[in-house]
């Protein structure tokens, strides 16, 4: 899901404007970083039922520490999206006359959706900050005022 036409093309595939569907549309979306996190509310707002499968035991692992969550965590299932943690999608099966997904899960957990959405394996363009000669790891390298390595100040709030 990366531009506006991922994400129409996900729109019309579960036909979110066509009011004869049933309402009985349900994603799962594999993945419980930034990404993952941001099209499950979007479609919670369209009355999609959403399940997030997290390979980890926590959501946004590379952003939150555990504390922080575990509250985002219960935030989500509060909202009405089901999370399973330390979890994988085995096999997909389709269902080509009803238009269902059968997902079985390392578990051996199955689940039966409308469509299925990868939300994992992003990485940061760093490639700007690099040319610019700052430091990077996982991301631009900041210090705890926010500043970059950047020796004029640029890059770094006042």
């Amino acid at each position: 899901m990366r531009r506006r036409e991922d994400a129409d093309g996900l729109k019309g595939y579960l036909k979110l404007n066509d009011t004869s569907v049933s309402r009985s549309r349900h994603v799962l979306i594999v993945g419980g970083g930034l990404l993952g996190l941001e099209l499950a509310d979007a479609l919670r707002e369209v009355d999609v039922r959403i399940t997030i499968v997290q390979r980890s035991n926590r959501l946004m692992e590379r952003q939150l520490d555990a504390t922080a969550s575990l509250l985002l965590a219960k935030e989500v299932q509060a909202r009405g999206i089901q999370i399973y943690f330390r979890n994988e999608v085995e096999t997909d099966f389709s269902d080509v006359d009803s238009g269902s997904l059968r997902i079985t899960f390392k578990s051996v957990k199955e689940l039966d959706c409308s469509a299925v959405v990868y939300a994992i394996g992003t990485r940061p363009n760093l490639e700007i900050g690099r040319e610019a000669g700052l430091d990077c790891g996982r991301g631009i390298a900041v210090n705890d005022r926010l500043c970059t390595s950047a020796p004029a100040r640029i890059f770094c709030c006042p």
